[in-house]
């Protein structure tokens, strides 16, 4: 299966280092899973509410376009901080990849 990953962290008062840390996570979880990592997405110091985030927003076109099956991200709040917007993308995927457990 290919991964992608998302790492965002959301003040100028974090470090780029969260990024690198999530990224390590993800990249565990990816190979436990034996899935394939082939794209990582980032956005430094910006809130989870603004989604013109370019990482974000790259995330999303390349997800259209097939890029990969699934997203790994270290927790729910780093993709987007309102679940409904989350629910709403799990529904939207064709084989139900962003759905917990699939």
């Amino acid at each position: 299966m290919r991964a992608a990953i998302y790492a965002r962290y959301s003040t100028d008062l974090q470090s780029a280092s969260s990024i690198e840390d999530q990224v390590r996570l993800c990249t565990a979880r990816s190979a436990a899973e034996g899935w394939t990592v082939v794209g990582t997405y980032t956005d430094h110091a910006l809130s989870g509410a603004n989604h013109l985030r370019p990482g974000y927003q790259q995330l999303l076109a390349d997800a259209r376009a097939g890029a990969f099956d699934v997203v790994i991200a270290e927790a729910l709040d780093r993709l987007d901080v309102t679940i409904h917007q989350i629910r709403d993308y799990a529904f939207d995927s064709p084989d139900d990849s962003l759905l917990p457990g699939a």
